[in-house]
């Protein structure tokens, strides 16, 4: 069974657990790294917990998968910090975590949802694909290591007046 929540202050052991998973499992996917967030202090989780946003996964219960939204250019909203546990790969959560996050910004009135997904990861392009998000063309180099290539991509949401 899948089931997404928001994240919040009162889960932000479960966030962090997921988040730190995450960059020890696939570091090239971010921009931190897993030194850096596992000196954070209970405090600072809480407070990354405050976007609601942000969304975690469940699998049977267990935190496995993680996707939020911060502001973009204009009434854009980005896809950040998408992430699943390779254990729980396959079951459809990443596409669950990551409609959580697109249903939000279609909420909000944003007009597009944009990410940056490493050019090598395939299986994450393939997901994104599958939700409609298409190549835009622009491209650039990882900040904290430039022989990795982003590509961006982008999902334009339809609103109805």
């Amino acid at each position: 069974m899948i089931d997404v929540k928001p994240v919040s202050p009162q889960r932000w052991r479960e966030y962090r657990a997921v988040r730190l998973a995450a960059l020890a499992a696939d570091p090239d996917a971010f921009g931190s790294t897993l030194a850096r967030e596992e000196a954070f202090p209970p405090d600072l989780w809480r407070e990354r917990c405050t976007n609601p946003a942000s969304f975690v996964g469940y699998l049977e219960g267990r935190p496995v998968a993680m996707a939020g939204l911060i502001p973009g250019e204009g009434p854009q909203r980005e896809l950040v910090g998408v992430w699943t546990d390779p254990a729980a790969r396959g079951h459809g959560v990443a596409a669950e975590v990551c409609r959580a996050a697109i249903d939000a910004a279609y909420a909000s009135g944003s007009a597009s949802v944009t990410l940056w997904v490493e050019a090598r990861a395939e299986s994450a392009r393939r997901l994104y694909l599958r939700l409609g998000f298409v190549e835009t063309g622009r491209s650039e180099t990882m900040p904290r290591d430039s022989s990795l290539r982003l590509i961006e991509m982008e999902l334009a949401l339809s609103q109805s007046t």
